[in-house]
């Protein structure tokens, strides 16, 4: 049924509501099995009970990792779980971003489980060996793991014409194939290694999909990967692993801060980011996007400019 044919169904319901956020998100647990989660929040504390009470439609963007994977009825989905007191409409995103990030969780997620990401140029700084050798650490301590999380890592090539970056390019591939050969169970392999770049509709994809950003570079600048990663994230179940030496620790500090030297804290921070309570990490991430949203370009040319103006004043 197309929206405007629900809407159309108004006068049969005694109340509609049209939110951006929905009052019930079905997410996909460690296990793989489907689990229906009420986000915080004081607009869903105050109309869910109302709805629940009235009766009615809500209209809202689906958010959650399973939330079109739920069968439903063509007029909607019926809710509470418990009661089906109104039936909930979910609207998906941009579509070929929404696709891309289903078809990346079923293809390297066939059995559910959590996916995550890594988004980096094939760079010595940026500490790919070191994430994979930590990675495998993880899995080696928590066996339960194995075939229910995959590191999806996106390699970009850079400076391919020197001698010394195809060897790190080849080396990190070679590091790869070795765990997923120690590692490795039937057709699950816990590192899927991509060698190449990304357009930015399927790079947002990728962070809109992933369960966990891992940004453990051994030396870098701001790195915006930190950040493109907060500000794709539509449903605020993500958590983000980053590195204490990456510049933009300094402000997101919510994210789960690492020392990418030490590979035993980092294959224990890995595995509190995935075993993180489904509240905790909404906190987080909810924080951690309403400070990328007050601190944009547009600040940093503002205060960059406030700066310049008050040195010239100084100079007068």
């Amino acid at each position: 049924m197309s929206l405007l044919s629900f809407l159309r169904r108004a006068p049969l319901d005694p109340l509609i509501v049209i939110s951006n956020r929905e009052p019930f998100v079905h997410e996909r647990t460690l296990d793989g099995t489907m689990a229906v989660q009420a986000p915080g929040g004081g607009l869903i504390a105050a109309l869910q009970p109302l709805m629940a009470t009235q009766g009615g439609s809500w209209v809202a963007w689906g958010s959650g990792a399973a939330d079109f994977e739920v069968p439903g009825e063509d007029d909607g989905l019926h809710v509470p779980p418990e009661s089906s007191a109104y039936r909930l409409r979910r609207l998906a995103g941009t579509p070929a971003t929404e696709t891309i990030a289903r078809e990346l969780r079923q293809r390297h997620l066939p059995n559910g489980g959590q996916l995550l990401l890594g988004v980096d140029r094939a760079d010595y700084t940026k500490g790919l060996p070191r994430r994979f050798r930590a990675f495998a650490r993880m899995l080696e301590e928590h066996p339960e793991l194995r075939g229910q999380v995959t590191l999806l890592q996106i390699a970009v090539p850079t400076r391919s014409d020197l001698p010394e970056y195809v060897a790190l390019e080849r080396g990190v591939l070679d590091l790869a194939t070795e765990i997923n050969t120690m590692l490795g169970q039937g057709d699950w392999q816990p590192i899927r290694l991509v060698q190449g770049s990304l357009d930015q509709a399927t790079l947002a994809a990728h962070y809109r999909a992933a369960d966990v950003c891992i940004v453990t570079p051994l030396l870098d600048g701001m790195n915006l990967v930190a950040k493109e990663y907060v500000a794709c994230q539509q449903r605020p179940q993500g958590v983000l692993v980053l590195s204490r030496f990456a510049g933009a620790a300094r402000e997101l500090r919510e994210a789960l801060i690492v020392n990418p030297y030490d590979l035993g804290a980092v294959a224990a921070t890995l595995h509190a980011a995935l075993t993180l309570a489904p509240d905790e990490r909404e906190r987080r991430m909810r924080t951690l996007i309403r400070r990328l949203e007050g601190n944009t370009v547009q600040d940093w040319m503002d205060d960059s400019f406030a700066e310049v103006r008050r040195l010239s004043r100084d100079d007068e």
